[in-house]
């Protein structure tokens, strides 16, 4: 076995008692957080969980998405500018400026009519109204209705919602009684199976009435093919569209309808 010389064991000592001082200020160090060490092994959690620093480019944990816009192959619509100007129906006989709560009754009313428009285009003797009924477009086709309606309003009830009578009915029984801009009755809803639950009240309101309106006219439609009842056929509801009757005004009602630009001969 070799051994060392003193003089390698001097060296060693004196090296050791210089490199004491080094090694207590970097432990020091370490302790206080003065520096950081750089290691290529990750350091064990022991129990304090540091904070997950995210990428520079990721986004915020809380943020929301961009959505992309959806394809008409995956059954979304494109956000693209459409190449098809928006309809813009022609004002109905019911309005002008004095009156600009009506233009309100024909959004409501055109709305009401795009969802019967599939029974009231069975009705026969449409073209009465609008010659040109038959190359008229969906939007068009509900402009007519609705203009109908409205037309058949001013003969009803001179555009007056409030408006009521006994007509038929019974005096003690308001159920009976024909109100609104249709001139229609509460009890209606039970004779033609639409129990839409209106009350009198609730018919002197515009848009309710004109929606059981629209109703009984597509079951008239559904169940005759028509708008107009003549004398003596049965199905008859409205005087104002019963040819040959005292209080027929169906030429003046397919006058006034005849005015909107695509109804003319």
């Amino acid at each position: 076995m070799r051994k060392q010389s003193s003089e390698s064991h001097l060296s060693g000592f004196l090296k050791t008692i210089l490199l004491l001082p080094c090694l207590t200020m970097i432990v020091a160090c370490a302790k206080t957080g003065s520096f950081s060490v750089t290691s290529s092994t990750p350091s064990l959690n022991l129990g304090q969980s540091s904070p997950a620093v995210p990428p520079v480019d990721a986004p915020p944990a809380n943020s929301t998405p961009t959505p992309l816009p959806s394809s008409p192959v995956d059954g979304g619509q494109q956000d693209l500018p459409s190449t098809t100007p928006a309809f813009k129906p022609e004002p109905l006989v019911w309005e002008s400026s004095s009156h600009p709560e009506r233009a309100d009754w024909s959004r409501g009313l055109q709305q009401i009519i795009a969802g019967k428009i599939a029974i009231l285009d069975t009705a026969q003797d449409i073209s009465l109204f609008c010659p040109r009924y038959k190359s008229l477009n969906q939007d068009q086709k509900i402009n007519l209705w609705s203009d109908v309606f409205a037309a058949m309003a001013l003969y009803e009830s001179d555009f007056d919602p409030l408006q009521y009578s006994v007509d038929v009915g019974s005096q003690n029984d308001r159920n009976t009684w024909s109100v609104g801009l249709l001139q229609l009755s509460v009890i209606d809803q039970e004779n033609y199976s639409l129990p839409m639950g209106y009350t009198f009240a609730n018919l002197q309101e515009p848009l309710k009435n004109l929606n059981l309106g629209v109703a009984i006219m597509a079951a008239q439609i559904k169940k005759y093919s028509r708008v107009l009842i003549g004398a003596g056929s049965p199905g008859l509801y409205w005087a104002t569209l019963h040819p040959g009757g005292r209080y027929d005004a169906s030429a003046s009602i397919e006058t006034k309808t005849k005015m909107l630009s695509f109804c003319k001969p």
